[in-house]
């Protein structure tokens, strides 16, 4: 039996990626959301190829109280096909309705069939959402963004 070293560095970079994508899942933490004003639990299926697009829906809790929500945007520099479930913690939130508008964002995923995504955004009422979740499907993305965050029709805060 002869070594092969050819077929060594396969087995190896089959075990790299194996543990690169298990490594999030381990590391992995929800958010806490201690000084936040809100939370917001969201899914989100993006796709692309360096242009991104993604749409998806959430809850945004606030104190006691749920408000359905829809975001939908886009950005530059992701690859890949892939749904993310996550979790934001929302601060500097001066009343519910501020939620709603566009938001700037700068994040990031990294998954193979299972990976992790983090992202913070701002919209131009100061609001700020620190994102933390969970990807399931293969994206490779450093992201620019911009999304819209809305309220669904008929659950419009009015406060």
């Amino acid at each position: 039996m002869t070594f092969c070293y050819s077929r060594f560095l396969q087995i190896r970079w089959l075990a790299s990626a194996i543990l690169a994508g298990m490594i999030p899942s381990v590391v992995y933490a929800q958010p806490k959301c201690k000084h936040a004003d809100g939370s917001l639990d969201l899914i989100l299926h993006e796709t692309g190829v360096v242009v991104n697009y993604g749409t998806g829906h959430g809850i945004f809790t606030y104190g006691t109280r749920h408000y359905t929500v829809e975001i939908k945007g886009g950005g530059i520099l992701t690859f890949g096909s892939a749904t993310i479930k996550a979790t934001a913690c929302v601060t500097n939130l001066g009343r519910v309705r501020d939620l709603a508008g566009t938001y700037w964002t700068i994040g990031g995923a990294a998954s193979i069939t299972n990976g992790s995504f983090v992202a913070d955004m701002e919209n131009a009422r100061g609001v700020d959402m620190h994102v933390q979740g969970r990807v399931h499907g293969p994206l490779i993305s450093g992201q620019i963004a911009r999304f819209s965050v809305r309220f669904t029709s008929g659950n419009v805060p009015d406060l």
